[in-house]
């Protein structure tokens, strides 16, 4: 899996994504992230949290932002992706998480926008993840193979894992049949 740029965090790349939809001003984004659908279902963030994300896409040049002024409104800005941000935001959309921890709100957030770019990516997308849950499976597997019978407490730890993990590879085949 290619590595994080520095200093980008999952909310950092769902505003990527949102703009990479089309431009928006930042009410227009915190509203849509307030809003109980979508994206707003999983993520959540304080308007001023999100104006100081904007700030720091912008320079870090994965965003740029322009002035739009009209007579209903005092000056806003409107923020539009660059290239470099399309580029990253792809390459952290298309790659699996690779812990079962991250699939509540990483995940969720790469499916959403890879359901948005069409049947293709969010079959890529699902196909890629369930891979990786599969070798974290066959791992989980193996490490509780090596315990000790009087090891219950870290047995049951393993079950628990392996639970959850089956649990998310049965949702991903769930979801493929509703694409």
């Amino acid at each position: 899996m290619p590595p994080k740029p520095a200093g980008l965090q999952s909310l950092d790349y769902i505003l990527l994504g949102m703009l990479a939809q089309k431009p928006r001003h930042g009410y227009e984004l915190h509203k849509e992230l307030s809003n109980l659908e979508g994206l707003g279902l999983v993520w959540h963030t304080k308007q001023a949290q999100l104006y100081a994300l904007l700030d720091k896409l912008e320079n870090q040049g994965y965003l740029i932002s322009k002035s739009i002024t009209t007579e209903s409104h005092p000056p806003r800005k409107e923020y539009h992706l660059t290239a470099r941000g399309l580029e990253v935001f792809t390459t952290w959309m298309l790659s699996p998480v690779e812990h079962g921890r991250e699939i509540r709100q990483d995940f969720l957030a790469k499916f959403f926008f890879a359901r948005v770019n069409g049947e293709e990516t969010a079959r890529q997308v699902i196909d890629a993840q369930r891979e990786v849950l599969e070798r974290l499976q066959a791992r989980i597997e193996l490490e509780d193979d090596t315990l000790l019978p009087t090891q219950t407490y870290e047995k049951q730890v393993y079950l628990f894992r392996l639970k959850q993990i089956q649990a998310f590879i049965t949702w991903l085949d769930a979801c493929v049949s509703e694409i």
